[in-house]
């Protein structure tokens, strides 16, 4: 096949996967979850749940059309080099979304986790080799490191924790699973912020400390009198004041925003 035939076949690929993941999303998962068996001390609130999918799709959506909606910003080359490159993680991770939505909706937790973490090492060697977060400008990236990297690994993070403590059956597991959670919640704090310090990712940071707020107002109305919700609310808020200062002070550096050619390797 040739190059232009390649390129042609990866973003055909791009658009299937992403419908396939859109169907998963709403025929499985966003209205099938709301049985015992998914009531676990990690389980958010289903309306965040359903904003931060609904987020999540839209940015995906802006990923897909960059390919059919010329842009005089972006050259051929760094255009090609998204799609090669950042494309296939994209569909990769579609890909495996849509078979975990359809395995977690069937209680078969076992088989949903294994897929889980398929998806987060997909997501890591992304985020680690091609280093979209270096994508400086801000339209791209959006377009390039939320959509594909930054909401998606915060996703399948707290997805891991949902579907692991589904899977342990934690909600009949009594005191013992509850501080058990009450101890593994603040793994929402140590990664943003790892995040924060070694990447200056806010992306991660926001989303995250949304997705924690969403456990928080869970637990708050499912147990009200426990640390859970507690907890997260103060992971949420430190998570989210933390990032917003990376952000602005990412604005306030000088050449902050250079091109993204200049910054992100996958790009040049």
């Amino acid at each position: 096949m040739t190059t232009e035939s390649n390129l042609y076949a990866q973003q055909v690929t791009t658009v299937l996967s992403y419908a396939l993941s859109v169907y998963g999303s709403f025929h499985y998962f966003l209205f099938h979850h709301h049985t015992a068996e998914y009531q676990t001390p990690f389980t958010g609130l289903w309306i965040i749940t359903a904003i931060f999918w609904a987020f999540l799709l839209f940015t995906q959506l802006l990923f897909v059309l960059q390919f059919f909606v010329s842009n005089e910003s972006v050259t051929s080359r760094e255009q090609k080099n998204v799609s090669a490159i950042v494309g296939y993680h994209f569909t990769l991770f579609n890909i495996l979304n849509f078979f975990w939505t359809y395995f977690f909706s069937r209680h078969s937790f076992v088989i949903s986790f294994i897929i889980l973490v398929a998806n987060f090492f997909n997501l890591l060697s992304l985020y680690t080799l091609h280093k979209t977060y270096s994508v400086k400008t801000l339209g791209r990236f959006v377009v390039v490191h939320v959509s594909t990297a930054a909401l998606p690994l915060s996703w399948v993070l707290y997805a891991i924790f949902w579907n692991g403590a589904a899977l342990f059956h934690s909600h009949n597991h009594g005191l013992a699973a509850r501080i058990l959670a009450n101890v593994l919640i603040w793994d929402f704090l140590l990664v943003p912020f790892m995040y924060l310090a070694f990447y200056g990712d806010w992306a991660i940071g926001f989303s995250s400390a949304f997705l924690t707020l969403g456990i928080g107002l869970g637990q708050f109305f499912t147990k009200a009198i426990a640390l859970q919700w507690i907890f997260a609310f103060i992971i949420a808020g430190l998570v989210f004041i933390a990032s917003a200062l990376v952000a602005v002070g990412s604005t306030l550096t000088p050449n902050a925003r250079q091109s993204s050619s200049e910054q992100a390797p996958l790009l040049a």
